[in-house]
C-alpha cells in the first residue's frame, strides 16, 4: 500500500461505513419530505421510487469524495433511470438535498478527528457533486421551455463550476456574470435554506451544507484581498450568524475548493475550541490551534508543561495568559490586574519555575504561549472550560 493510500485509508473506512447507512437514510429522507406541509400525495409504488432515487444520488455524491473509483457522469448514473408519474422535479430536487445533507451530517458525525481532517479537504468537492446531482435532476424531470424559463439555472450551473474550480463557460457566463475571483465563507445556520435565500437576494452564491451555508461573494478590482474582506464583513453582517463565521480569500476561481476547506477547517477548529461569539475568523487567525487540534498527540505533550502550574494554583496559568497577551508588559498589566507589581513578579516567577522555562527568553516565550494554547485545546477535548481567547478578528 503506498503512502498515499494509507493517508486515506481512514477516509475510505467512514465512507464505507456511511455506505452501509445509505438505505437507512433514505428511508428517513422519503419520511421528511412527505410529511411536509406542502407535499403532494405519493402513491406506494411513487414512496419506492423516490426512496430507490435519493439512494443512488447519496452514493453517487459519496462516490465524488472517494478517491478509490471515478464517480462518472451523473447523466449515466442511473440516479433517475426509476421515475413515477406522480414525482415532479421540484419534489426530487428538495428531496434529493436532504438526502445530500443527511449524508453529509452522518459522515461527520461517523467520523473520527483523521477522518474529519480529510473530510475537510474534500468538503468543496462534495458540495459541487451535490449542486450537479440537483441541477440533474431538475434538468431530468422538466422539459426544456420550463428549463429556459427558470432563473435559477445558470446560477446553479455557475454555483456548480466554481465549487470545483472551474471557470464557466462563456455561454453560462452570459446569464449570470462571473467574477474575477470570490470571497469564500463558511457560515454556521440553524435554518441553511434560508440563509441561503438571504445571500442570493443579495447575489451571492450559496451552498447548503448540515449546519451551515457556503457562500460565495464576488470580487473584483485591483486591490482584491482588502476588497475581499470588506465584501465578506458586509455579507456577514447581512447574514447575521449567531456563530462565527470562516472565511478565505482565494486569489483565483480554481483556487475555491481549496479556500472553502480552509474556512471550513477555521469552522471547525474554532467548535473544537468551545468558540462561539459572532465574528469573520480566517484559519490564519487560528493556525496554531488547528495545527495541535490536528495533532493532539503534540498538544498533549505541550501542554503537560503545564501541568505542573495548574496542579499548583489554577490562577497561575490566568496570570501567565494575562502576561502574554499584555505582550509581557508587567507594570501596566498589574494594574489592570488590581495587584502590586511584586505580586505579579511572585506568580510569574512560581510559573518560571514550575515550568522550567525562562519569562525573559524569547525562544521559551513562543513555547509557553504554544504550551497555553495547547492546553486551551486539549482542556477543551476533556470538557473542561479554557477560559481564553487568544486568537484575532478580520476587522
Amino acid at each position: 500500500m503506498s503512502g498515499d493510500d494509507q493517508r486515506r485509508k481512514p477516509l475510505h473506512t467512514v465512507l464505507d461505513r456511511v455506505r452501509r447507512a445509505v438505505p437507512r437514510l433514505a428511508a428517513t429522507t422519503v419520511a421528511v419530505v412527505r410529511g411536509r406541509p406542502d407535499a403532494p400525495p405519493l402513491t406506494p409504488a411513487a414512496t419506492e421510487a423516490l426512496r430507490t432515487i435519493v439512494s443512488r444520488a447519496a452514493l453517487w455524491v459519496l462516490s465524488s469524495v472517494d478517491d478509490r473509483a471515478d464517480p462518472g457522469d451523473i447523466r449515466r448514473s442511473g440516479v433517475l433511470e426509476r421515475v413515477d408519474d406522480g414525482l415532479t422535479g421540484p419534489l426530487v430536487s428538495q428531496a434529493c438535498n436532504d438526502m445530500c445533507q443527511r449524508t453529509w451530517q452522518a459522515l461527520v458525525e461517523e467520523a473520527t478527528d483523521a477522518e474529519g481532517v480529510l473530510l475537510l479537504e474534500r468538503a468543496a468537492r462534495y458540495l459541487a457533486a451535490g449542486a450537479v446531482l440537483v441541477e440533474h435532476v431538475l434538468t431530468g424531470l422538466r422539459t426544456g421551455p420550463e428549463i429556459e424559463a427558470r432563473p435559477g439555472t445558470c446560477r446553479q450551473q455557475v454555483l456548480t463550476r466554481l465549487l470545483d474550480g472551474e471557470r464557466p463557460p462563456a455561454s453560462l457566463s452570459a446569464g449570470f456574470p462571473v467574477a474575477a475571483t470570490y470571497a469564500v465563507l463558511v457560515v454556521p445556520a440553524r435554518r441553511p435554506a434560508a440563509m441561503a435565500a438571504v445571500a442570493a437576494r443579495h447575489g451571492w452564491l450559496a451552498a447548503e451544507q448540515p449546519g451551515s451555508v457556503t457562500v460565495l461573494v464576488p470580487v473584483d478590482g485591483p486591490d482584491r484581498r482588502a476588497e475581499g474582506r470588506a465584501r465578506a464583513q458586509r455579507a456577514f453582517q447581512t447574514l447575521r450568524p449567531e456563530h462565527p463565521a470562516g472565511l478565505a480569500l482565494p486569489n483565483t476561481v480554481e483556487d475555491i475548493p481549496a479556500a472553502v476547506a480552509e474556512a471550513r477547517e477555521a469552522v471547525a477548529t474554532l467548535n473544537r475550541l468551545g468558540r462561539h461569539e459572532r465574528g469573520l475568523f480566517q484559519l490564519d487567525d487560528v493556525l496554531l490551534e488547528a495545527v495541535l487540534c490536528r495533532s493532539p498527540e503534540l498538544a498533549a505533550r505541550l501542554a503537560g508543561r503545564l501541568r505542573p502550574v495548574a496542579m499548583r494554583n489554577p490562577y497561575l496559568l490566568d496570570t501567565l495568559a494575562a502576561f502574554l497577551d499584555s505582550d509581557c508588559e508587567r507594570r501596566e498589566l498589574a494594574r489592570q490586574m488590581f495587584i502590586h507589581p511584586n505580586t505579579l513578579n511572585h506568580r510569574l516567577r512560581r510559573v518560571s519555575e514550575l515550568t522550567g522555562l525562562s519569562l525573559t527568553s524569547a525562544g521559551d516565550l513562543c513555547l509557553l504561549k504554544a504550551s497555553l494554547m495547547a492546553w486551551q485545546v486539549t482542556s477543551r477535548a476533556d470538557g473542561v472550560p479554557a477560559g481564553r481567547r487568544p486568537v484575532s478578528r478580520v476587522a
